[in-house]
């Protein structure tokens, strides 16, 4: 289910899920493929190569003026970075 799901990270032509506890690969769906069928909010494009839940977002460390990375629940995943492209959409809907 989408509620459990942290982010999605682009490998190649497949996508790596990341929930709470675990990561797995999956082979049957690309990013672009899983952007266009998971709930826009709380999933945002973040990146090139992640797909965020919103709600699972434990701390944003801002790290330069235009640069954010995203630290997300589960402990295991390193911090997402925010791409310049995503970074006004990510603002305006955290309400930034």
């Amino acid at each position: 289910p989408f509620g459990q799901i942290v982010a999605f990270q682009a490998e190649r032509q497949y996508i790596r899920v990341h929930t709470r506890t675990e990561s797995f690969l999956c082979t049957t769906t690309s990013l672009g493929a899983m952007e266009t069928i998971a709930p826009n909010p709380p999933f945002l494009r973040v990146h090139r190569s992640f797909l965020a839940n919103l709600r699972e977002i434990r701390h944003i460390q801002v790290v330069s003026r235009n640069r954010y990375e995203l630290e997300m629940v589960n402990p295991r995943l390193a911090p997402i970075p925010i791409s310049r492209r995503s970074l006004a959409s990510f603002r305006l809907a955290l309400g930034l």
